[in-house]
């Protein structure tokens, strides 16, 4: 219910929804980690083809726009730093956490220095054996209009941000 008495749909109102709840619906959507990968190399592809000046701007506006706002299986939303923190935390431990909420914090910066937006999110995935696994990443919200050499050279500086880069990072960059 919201502040008014009225019945809030699941998703409407997102930040209502506790991290315990939004946690275990991402766990029980988590997809193979063949697939998350998969996925993972065909988005890399698509930001290395947009950086290399393979697609311009309008192509990969595009083709982000079929990505949904929604999170995808596997996939937690996180609200802030502090929850992706906690996250890991529970999971890992405090010393993965204080790395992993350095690397996106790297990330982030820069994303709020270039004036956009940008999505928080853990996901997980399921190895062959079973195992649930998962990673932390930020996608910034790109401009869909500009000076398309700007923002590649803004999304690099954003790529490139963490001193210890990811291997979603190297892809991408290299």
């Amino acid at each position: 219910m919201d502040k008014r008495g009225e019945p809030v749909e699941r998703n409407q109102r997102p930040e209502l929804e506790s991290l315990d709840s939004r946690l275990s619906r991402a766990i029980q959507t988590a997809p193979q980690r063949d697939k998350s990968e998969q996925e993972d190399n065909e988005q890399a592809k698509l930001v290395r083809d947009f950086m290399q000046g393979k697609i311009s701007l309008s192509e990969f506006s595009s083709s982000l726009a079929k990505r949904s706002d929604e999170p995808g299986p596997g996939e937690l939303v996180l609200k802030d730093l502090d929850e992706l923190f906690h996250l890991v935390q529970s999971i890992w431990d405090t010393e993965l956490a204080e790395e992993h909420f350095e690397h996106e914090r790297q990330h982030l910066e820069l994303i709020d220095e270039a004036g956009w937006s940008s999505q928080l999110l853990f996901r997980f995935f399921v190895d062959e054996k079973g195992i649930m696994s998962g990673r932390p990443s930020v996608v910034p919200n790109i401009p869909e209009e500009g000076n398309e050499n700007k923002i590649r050279e803004k999304l690099k500086q954003v790529l490139q941000a963490p001193e210890d880069p990811s291997d979603t990072d190297k892809i991408v960059t290299d």
